[in-house]
């Protein structure tokens, strides 16, 4: 079976609010918070994501100090669908064999590795029925923060995600002759405009805003280093820029829009599966540790 695994930065941020400033090893902390869940019984480590019908847990977590990697099991499952059987061989219909509150279980496998107290690496297994990294990462901020409001202690930090960008960004700006425009996606907070600052909060308008940088007259061209700049603070979190979007025209005068989001470092595998059809934990663990050596020699 071929999976696709995608490579994410993750960063450890302190609050910036009220006196929870202990000092701390961020990724060290949150392995030591996670091994602490997946010890939890299933009700207490399972959170139901009503919008998606799906709940998830953390089924376990193995950590190599040594190496500072962390190989984690996700199980999730999608209820509410109650839908006819058919044996697709015999097109024998079986009837309906599930109630609402049952779904079947999915697994989603994910390596982490650590870059110091504040950095790591995380390679996500994408599984269309399993589920999704920005939801794994709601999920490991939650009970990191109940862990510590539980211990009374001074630890409160947010784990953060970014996708890593395919060189292919850099290379699709080579192809273009003259940059129309360039869109940075950033959060609301971020924007120091009393009038947007009015806006947040509202349930109906997006987190996000885009800023739409143009040419400095009509007929010019955005420099490609100026997004080259934009790309490299994007990539090093100097600017909390969560997306780039860039348009403009190739040499051949056709149109050409791309952006950070659809060009995610991703690397397809093969693995071996079970009777079942489920993928084997160790053979795609075993793809992963491969793949992290490349940022170990970037």
């Amino acid at each position: 079976m071929q999976r696709t695994v995608y490579a994410y930065d993750l960063f450890f941020e302190k609050w910036k609010r009220g006196h929870f400033n202990a000092p701390v090893s961020y990724f060290e902390d949150m392995i030591n918070c996670l091994m602490e869940i997946s010890k939890y019984d299933l009700a207490e480590k399972t959170k139901n994501i009503h919008t998606d019908h799906k709940v998830v847990f953390l089924e376990s977590i193995s950590y190599n100090e040594e190496n500072e990697m962390a190989e984690l099991v996700f199980v999730s499952a999608r209820y509410g669908v109650v839908r006819q059987v058919i044996n697709t061989e015999t097109y024998e219909n079986k009837g309906i064999l599930k109630e609402k509150p049952d779904g079947d279980l999915e697994k989603t496998h994910i390596l982490l590795k650590g870059y110091g107290s504040a950095h790591a690496i995380a390679l996500y297994e994408y599984n269309k029925d399993g589920i999704g990294f920005v939801r794994i990462l709601s999920y490991i901020n939650e009970f990191v923060k109940s862990l510590h409001v539980a211990g009374e202690d001074y630890i409160r930090y947010t784990i953060s995600g970014k996708n890593i960008v395919s060189q292919d960004f850099l290379g699709a700006l080579e192809k273009l002759k003259r940059i129309k425009a360039v869109t940075l996606t950033v959060n609301q907070e971020e924007v120091g405009v009393s009038e947007f600052k009015a806006l947040s909060g509202k349930h109906d308008i997006s987190e996000d805003v885009d800023i739409v940088l143009k040419p400095a007259a009509r007929g010019l061209s955005i420099l490609g280093s100026t997004v080259l700049d934009f790309f490299n603070k994007y990539n090093n979190r100097s600017m909390p820029i969560k997306c780039i979007t860039v348009e403009g025209d190739r040499e051949t005068n056709d149109p050409l829009v791309f952006d950070t989001e659809k060009m995610k470092e991703k690397y397809p595998v093969e693995v071996l599966t079970n009777v079942n059809g489920e993928v084997e934990a160790y053979d795609i663990f075993n793809e992963m540790h491969k793949i992290i050596n490349y940022f170990d020699m970037r």
